[in-house]
């Protein structure tokens, strides 16, 4: 944090080291080298320079100024200083006690109203004065009214305010805020979803109006009496139902058409043995067949007939007694 310090340069007048110009008790000087950062500001610019041989200066130092070499002069210096604050000008006047005891000083601030003081004494004496910035940069001046020599001593110069002129800000800590992650999205089930049931599906069940194809993979297949879907070729079984038209298909082991189809009867090999029995159906138009067998039990004879009567059973048990005789 910043400190006030005294802002003014050089305040005992030693710090330029005066001695290196002035081998004497006390030098008249026009060299402001060895007063600086002060200047002559008065159109007279003759300074005197006293060293502690002279008098002792304030607190130590070894160096002062009397404001009137021949005459009385002014000198001065630009401190740095904030706009609107008030400041106070400490001083530690003495006097040379040539040509009367009574002396007449100044000092004034630009900007501001001159204080006039009078020492009168030899002994340090403090004497202050107070103004108020108007810029960031004061002329700060300090002179004597006298018009001839011996006039008063200044040793001491203060002005307490910041070095940079105004105070620097205060830096006000803002805590970053806390971070709030956003609540995780959670999607309601919809009663009313769309989405199609997946292909992989192990059981197909098609509805009685539906017309869509079952998928290949299907291991069941039971179309509904109106379907006119085809059967899938790798289906074990297969029965129609009576007002199917499909064709049936040529894999099927068994085949038993309906009373009222009109499909075609598969082919069938030769027998190999004679049926136990034959029953036709009373709407079928399929030809019985028809194997003659001897004594011993060997086919002599074997084929159909498109009809069966009992005319014709007669005249196949009289061919049959021709050929045993035959035989």
């Amino acid at each position: 944090m910043a400190q006030l310090v005294n802002i003014v340069g050089n305040p005992s007048f030693d710090a330029a080291h005066p001695e290196t110009l002035c081998k004497a008790d006390w030098c008249y000087e026009t060299d402001q080298s060895v007063i600086a950062p002060w200047k002559v500001t008065s159109d007279f610019k003759t300074f005197e320079v006293d060293s502690g041989k002279t008098w002792a200066g304030f607190k130590g130092s070894n160096w002062s100024m009397d404001l009137s070499s021949t005459q009385g002069y002014t000198i001065g210096q630009v401190l740095k200083t904030c706009p609107g604050t008030d400041y106070t000008v400490t001083t530690q006047f003495s006097i040379n006690p040539c040509q009367g005891a009574t002396k007449s000083a100044f000092i004034r601030a630009e900007g501001a109203d001159k204080l006039d003081i009078g020492p009168n004494t030899q002994a340090w004496t403090q004497y202050s004065y107070t103004f108020t910035a108007t810029k960031a940069e004061t002329l700060l001046e300090i002179g004597s009214h006298q018009e001839n020599s011996c006039g008063p001593v200044l040793g001491f110069v203060e002005v307490m305010g910041y070095a940079d002129g105004c105070p620097p800000p205060t830096s006000t800590y803002t805590p970053s805020p806390t971070y709030t992650p956003s609540p995780s999205y959670t999607p309601s089930p919809s009663s009313s979803s769309s989405q199609s049931a997946p292909s992989s599906s192990s059981t197909y069940a098609p509805s009685s109006s539906s017309s869509q194809a079952a998928p290949s993979s299907s291991p069941a297949y039971s179309p509904s009496s109106s379907s006119s879907q085809a059967a899938p070729s790798s289906s074990p079984a297969y029965s129609p139902s009576s007002s199917s038209s499909q064709a049936a298909p040529s894999s099927s082991p068994a085949y038993v058409p309906s009373s009222s189809s009109s499909q075609a009867a598969p082919s069938v090999p030769a027998y190999s043995a004679a049926p136990s029995s034959y029953t036709p159906l009373a709407s079928s138009s399929q030809a019985a067949p028809h194997s003659i067998y001897n004594g011993t039990n060997n086919l002599i004879y074997s084929g159909a007939s498109t009809s069966f009567s009992t005319t014709s059973s007669l005249s196949v048990l009289a061919l049959s007694a021709i050929l045993l005789l035959l035989a």
